[in-house]
């Protein structure tokens, strides 16, 4: 079954900030491989924000949040490189997780949700 490999990003929960305490939202990269009926695969996570606490004498403890996007994409890319040569089956090798069916294929209009999982 021939794979089509790419790199996808969504955003997630980095931590909270600290002026308003509202979630800091940032970008992950990660690889999806979608076979030709519409099931679709995940590899690797690849967060594109550093973040900690660092203390400071005079203010006390402070969240930081630091960009690293363009590395975080790097290696998501580097990572998308060696799925592609090594035509991995996301099925049979390690790390896959099944995602999702895409919205119109195949998969997804043979997908008994409620058969599957009881409802």
């Amino acid at each position: 079954m021939a794979y089509r490999y790419v790199v996808g990003s969504e955003l997630y929960r980095a931590g909270v900030t600290e002026e308003c305490h509202d979630d800091y939202n940032a970008v992950a990269y990660f690889v999806l491989a979608e076979a030709p009926d519409g099931k679709t695969y995940s590899k690797g996570f690849f967060p594109g924000c550093e973040s900690g606490v660092y203390y400071d004498p005079d203010f006390g403890s402070r969240n930081y949040f630091k960009d690293r996007r363009e590395e975080a994409r790097a290696e998501a890319e580097a990572l998308l490189n060696d799925v592609e040569s090594s035509e991995e089956d996301p099925t049979k090798a390690d790390g896959w997780t099944f995602l999702r069916n895409a919205y119109g294929s195949e998969a997804y209009a043979n997908d008994d949700f409620y058969a599957e999982y009881g409802y």
